[in-house]
């Protein structure tokens, strides 16, 4: 998560350089949460839900065995041509209970990151209402994943990816990994709140946007 702190003085005579440099910082984190969604949306095209391996999956009641189904170009690798059992089998899909995990790790990043983007949307248009509406859910969604790791820490691994940061990712398991990610959510609560809060002074100084 970014330690950048957005506040600046909308009084100061160079004020007009920082407001530029402030909307520069926010257009980045709008294109570099774009990117990052990119791999998992890609990933829920082809095995999501609503996807065709997905539909035939659930069809099957989530039995992979006696889908023979062929794929041509199978994940877009021209001349890759397999069943989508042997494509199950390589993703260690064998029933339900192992579908739900695989999903869940392209599927759940993809709301979030959403809800950022369009808080840093809301952020740099100085609509406020609109930015706490996607603080809300970000919290909300913070609290409820807290929640649900803090029932059996020892089973949950948290992975922490920093690419956007550009710094190092990092991993921790049981008790450790849940009060790293406790941390990082108070740490992007805080860091949303600064920038809600500071939708008021650049109002005050330039007006809406």
């Amino acid at each position: 998560m970014t330690e950048y702190r957005p506040a600046y003085d909308v009084s100061s005579k160079h004020a007009k350089k920082y407001e530029k440099e402030y909307k520069k910082f926010i257009k980045k984190q709008i294109d570099d949460e774009t990117k990052f969604r990119v791999p998992f949306e890609k990933m829920d095209e082809i095995w999501g839900r609503k996807s065709m391996r997905g539909g035939c999956l659930a069809m099957a009641n989530y039995d992979p065995t006696g889908l023979n189904v062929m794929i041509t170009n199978a994940n877009g690798i021209k001349g890759y041509h397999t069943t989508l059992a042997e494509l199950c089998e390589e993703e260690g899909v064998k029933d339900k209970a192992t579908y739900d995990k695989f999903e869940d790790m392209f599927h759940s990043p993809i709301a979030p990151s959403r809800w950022k983007e369009k808080f840093y949307r809301y952020i740099s248009n100085r609509d406020k209402a609109n930015a706490i509406k996607y603080h809300d859910k970000l919290t909300a969604f913070g609290a409820k994943t807290m929640d649900e790791i803090s029932e059996d820490s020892s089973r949950c691994g948290v992975y922490v990816d920093n690419t956007i940061n550009d710094a190092e990712d990092t991993y921790a398991s049981g008790d450790k990994g849940y009060m790293d990610y406790c941390a990082e959510m108070k740490r992007a609560y805080d860091n949303r709140t600064q920038h809600i809060k500071f939708i008021d002074d650049r109002i005050g100084r330039w007006g809406s946007a």
